[in-house]
């Protein structure tokens, strides 16, 4: 399960703040219907996407649930597409190619 949370504002504070109360928010109704979420690098994990100019000089976002805290990523995979922090298809492309190449020494 993918949880996206689009926030409108460029203060990275406040971003902070209004995801972690979305989050948390959202974990307690998990608990509430008697669902869970999985809490593991290889589950959830956070990104922050922002222009290049400005992912460089972003401070990474905490984002917690009790004790646990999610590691933020720069490139993450989402329905098999890689997705950077930029959004510039980069590694998307490379994984592509890199799969097309090996196709290819087949011929």
């Amino acid at each position: 399960m993918t949880l996206v949370f689009l926030i409108l504002t460029k203060k990275i504070p406040e971003i902070e703040v209004k995801l972690n109360k979305d989050f948390n928010n959202l974990c307690d109704w998990f608990v509430d219907n008697k669902l869970s979420i999985h809490f593991g690098e290889d589950k959830t994990k956070s990104i922050l996407f922002s222009p290049k100019n400005q992912s460089k000089r972003a401070d990474p976002i905490v984002i917690k649930r009790h004790d646990v805290t999610l590691k933020q990523f720069s490139i993450v995979e989402y329905l098999g597409c890689l997705l950077d922090e930029t959004l510039s298809g980069r590694e998307m492309a490379l994984k592509v190619l890199k799969k097309v190449n090996g196709k290819l020494r087949f011929l």
